[in-house]
């Protein structure tokens, strides 16, 4: 007798997760979706039993976590804040951090070409 699997409690990570990078590439962000996919993405890292599986997990999340602070950065110049430049330099930094413990020979990693990319933001238009 087969059970039933409900895929979207199973996977909730993941569809949390495209549901941020939409709204982003859209150009309307929403900050919690992408907090909530954060919290889940670390959570399936800290729940897979590999130990590949949950590193890889946990640096995709520290990768969403710098794109966070780059969308932040954004909206925080848009609205005049003061020193929005620290969420900049936060978004920034996490991308390198991710790419200083990612091995020389995965070049052409997604993650490690998404890491780069936010490592080397400069102006608003490239955050998306």
């Amino acid at each position: 007798m087969r059970t039933h699997v409900d895929l979207s409690r199973a996977y909730e990570y993941r569809i949390r997760t495209i549901e941020a990078l939409l709204s982003a590439i859209e150009g309307k962000a929403q900050i919690d979706l992408l907090e909530t996919a954060i919290r889940l993405v670390d959570s399936a890292a800290t729940n897979l039993g590999d130990e590949r599986s949950q590193a890889r997990y946990a640096n995709f999340a520290e990768l969403l976590r710098g794109f966070l602070f780059l969308i932040r950065w954004a909206d925080a110049i848009r609205k005049a804040e003061s020193d929005a430049g620290r969420y900049l330099r936060a978004g920034r930094q996490a991308a390198k951090d991710l790419l200083s413990k990612q091995p020389a020979t995965n070049e052409t990693d997604a993650m490690i070409v998404a890491a780069r990319k936010l490592s080397e933001i400069t102006v608003l238009e490239q955050v998306t």
